[in-house]
């Protein structure tokens, strides 16, 4: 196992121990009946475009030598849990290279905005159609205005020995 690979699977380990402690707090403290069964204000389900930019590392360049493309694409998450989300995503990626990628996030709310993203996913490279599998990590912080999140999010993609830096914004809406 690579040494990026090592690194999450230690800080997946750790923010599932957090996240499951304070569950377990929240459980005590409040009953059941006392939480929103639609998931809070806007629903369970959420959907959301995705915009943002994108930065590969480990390129031929060198370790410093990156490349750039812009990120577009559309998140669907299922809040299971005032503390937990489940989803899809797909996104593309256009500039220096050119992919495709869908996954499964699992996000872990440590608060009620504040988010740790954990995803596993597939990367289509479009030039040559071949498929990496990654792992990302991110964060993110949900503001809303009027029933609509925007939520400036940061991750890190990890594929084989590379990594794919992530900064952008999410806009979307609870039903």
């Amino acid at each position: 196992m690579s040494q990026p690979m090592k690194l999450l699977a230690k800080i997946v380990c750790l923010v599932t121990l957090v996240a499951s402690s304070a569950v377990a707090e929240d459980s005590e403290q409040v009953s059941g009946e006392a939480r929103s069964a639609s998931g809070g204000e806007h629903g369970r389900n959420h959907v959301a475009a995705i915009l943002g930019y994108a930065q590969k590392s480990g390129s031929k360049d060198g370790p410093t030598g990156g490349k750039d493309a812009f990120v577009y694409g559309i998140e669907y998450q299922y809040r299971f849990h005032d503390r937990f989300s489940l989803g899809l995503f797909y996104e593309q990626s256009s500039g220096d290279f050119d992919a495709e990628s869908f996954g499964i996030p699992a996000s872990i709310f440590v608060t009620e905005r504040f988010k740790v993203l954990l995803a596993i996913g597939s990367e289509r490279k479009l030039f040559d159609e071949r498929d990496e599998v990654f792992l990302r990590a991110g964060l993110s912080y949900d503001f809303e205005f009027d029933g609509i999140a925007v939520s400036p999010s940061a991750w890190i993609d990890f594929v084989n020995e590379k990594k794919i830096y992530f900064l952008g914004l999410t806009v979307g809406m609870g039903f």
